[in-house]
């Protein structure tokens, strides 16, 4: 959480909102102070090439609200991510929680062959990794400012139906053009490359 705040901080430092820098910077020092009982372990032991992002705070704003902060902090949505967060069963945590989180490429959970997306949440299950809340993908969106060029990050979650029916995950992009919360197709049938990555919530 207080890397996030800190990254927060630089963001609008870097853009010459002073207060705003000021504030997110005491945050993070309180936050490192107070080591609230949601604050998450700093080191876990994980499998080799899974990489532990710094912990998430999801909840307290609803779909309407990460939509209004995802276009005033200059994000771009392609239109099956308005889909899922126009859904009736998109959802949000009425209160803010703050969860720990991991991305994993499918080589680092133990896969030799491209494996589909039921195998692929049967395999975090083993590993004693959770889906994470569909409001996971925006708000990684907005708190991920730095994401590397080129990097997508697909989010472990029961999926959320489109327009037409079909079954799609939240993904977190950088590219050239920007940075986006797309959603992509999960199609059961569907066998992923041993080289995309998912993001899951290690248990406590």
């Amino acid at each position: 959480m207080s890397l996030w705040l800190e990254r927060l901080s630089k963001h609008h430092e870097g853009k010459g909102n002073q207060p705003r820098a000021d504030l997110f910077a005491a945050l993070a020092a309180e936050e490192r102070a107070s080591k609230t009982p949601e604050t998450f372990s700093d080191v876990l032991v994980l499998p080799e090439g899974v990489r532990q992002l710094p912990d998430l705070t999801i909840g307290g704003v609803n779909e309407k609200e990460l939509e209004k902060r995802l276009n005033k902090e200059g994000h771009r949505a392609g239109d099956w991510a308005m889909d899922l967060l126009r859904s009736k069963d998109f959802t949000t945590l009425s209160k803010p929680k703050t969860i720990p989180l991991i991305d994993a490429p499918l080589s680092a959970m133990g896969f030799t062959t491209m494996p589909t997306i039921d195998q692929i949440f049967q395999r975090a299950d083993e590993l004693k990794w959770d889906k994470v809340p569909a409001e996971t993908g925006p708000h990684l969106r907005l708190a991920y400012t730095d994401q590397p060029l080129n990097e997508w990050l697909h989010m472990g979650m029961k999926s959320i139906a489109d327009r037409d029916g079909g079954p799609r995950v939240f993904r977190v992009e950088r590219h050239g053009d920007g940075s986006w919360l797309r959603a992509l197709w999960v199609k059961p049938t569907r066998q992923w490359s041993l080289e995309d990555r998912f993001v899951f919530s290690p248990r406590k």
